[in-house]
């Protein structure tokens, strides 16, 4: 500190958030999506996160662009040079060449930014809640996941009054886990409000795993949940497998396509079983996140503009319209891909982007 009081009286300021990095870009040393993930890359929480931020800091999603880019400007090319060289109606197998190629492109766009579901989760985590009756063992499930005792655990129901929140890592995904109150009829005005937040937590929720006793029949807030509950959006965990009563075959769920599975929250019996299931809800049953992907928003923004500007001057040039209106998407296209690596970024841009990192870097 001593060190730097001196530098501030001798004439030196504090750092702008994100300064260096700035300068960079205007020197020409790093672009605009390389810049963004040295940002990412000081934020990464687990090891694929850093590797695709990584990834990106190096180029990657600027290579990637290229032949895009590329594309564009050589149906571009063709289309001004037809409009000054060319006095007659181009040929039709010409015409539908180049249709061809922006369709191409356009499914090529669309398929990168497709990409932004995984990466959004491997950037953000996401955000998982348990729900259940009270003494299913929801707490218990909740502790062995994140491998210490975080919540109370007692054989009392309606020990879990309050939300309680972890974040921990599940096969290289940031989790945000949420241990909730039962769901239950309330007994009293403290009850009440933690139900209320319960079912925030689960509207706040990327999905939802229910947990079930499979000692008793299924109750009516359960069916009930299972009945307003999206398929997509939720797992069914059926505790208590290591005791005597256990019986899950006895449990009727109806007409359902959502996964059930079998634990026990005491034993730890199908635990892993159960943090495999989660990160396969959203990335599929491989855990090998090796696809370069778009982690960020406004790439993703831009890419979904380019692909949609695209498919308009595809439709323009099927129906013959005027060169000249074709190319107008094609230059917005070519715009937008620009935007992603700051090629054609407006000062007023960069300043919110950079606003968003540390101090200095």
């Amino acid at each position: 500190m001593r060190v730097i009081d001196i530098l501030l009286a001798s004439g030196a300021r504090p750092a702008e958030a994100g300064e260096f990095t700035l300068r960079s870009v205007a020197n020409k040393r790093l672009n605009l999506s390389q810049a963004e993930a040295v940002r990412d890359l000081i934020e990464a929480r687990t090891r694929a996160a850093v590797r695709q931020a990584a990834r990106q800091l190096g180029g990657e999603l600027s290579a990637r662009l290229q032949p895009f880019k590329g594309a564009l400007v050589d149906i571009i090319v063709f289309l001004e040079s037809s409009l000054e060289f060319v006095e007659e109606d181009l040929p039709t197998d010409l015409i539908e060449g180049a249709g061809l190629k922006l369709s191409g492109l356009v499914t090529d766009l669309e398929r990168l930014a497709a990409t932004f579901q995984t990466g959004r989760l491997l950037k953000e985590g996401v955000r998982v809640t348990l729900v259940g009756r009270p003494n299913v063992g929801k707490s218990s499930v909740f502790n062995m996941l994140i491998g210490y005792e975080r919540s109370i655990v007692t054989e009392f129901a309606g020990t879990t009054r309050d939300t309680v929140g972890e974040v921990l890592n599940i096969g290289g995904i940031q989790v945000h886990l949420t241990d909730t109150a039962g769901i239950r009829v309330a007994s009293d005005v403290i009850e009440q409000l933690g139900i209320e937040r319960t079912m925030r937590a689960v509207n706040d929720a990327d999905f939802t795993i229910l947990v079930i006793d499979g000692t008793v029949p299924i109750s009516e807030e359960e069916e009930s949940f299972l009945r307003d509950t999206s398929s997509g959006r939720l797992i069914v965990a059926i505790n208590k497998s290591d005791l005597p009563g256990y019986n899950p075959s006895s449990l009727q769920f109806g007409a359902n396509d959502y996964p059930v599975l079998e634990i026990s929250a005491r034993t730890g019996t199908g635990l892993d079983e159960l943090r495999a299931l989660i990160a396969a809800q959203f990335l599929g049953e491989s855990s090998n996140y090796d696809d370069f992907v778009i982690t960020n928003s406004r790439h993703y923004d831009l890419l979904l503009r380019a692909a949609e500007v695209v498919r308009e001057s595809q439709g323009l040039l099927a129906q013959r319209a005027g060169e000249e209106l074709v190319l107008i998407g094609l230059y917005a296209g070519l715009k937008y891909l620009g935007e992603i690596t700051g090629a054609t970024t407006s000062d007023e841009i960069l300043g919110q982007i950079f606003s968003t990192f540390c101090i200095g870097k």
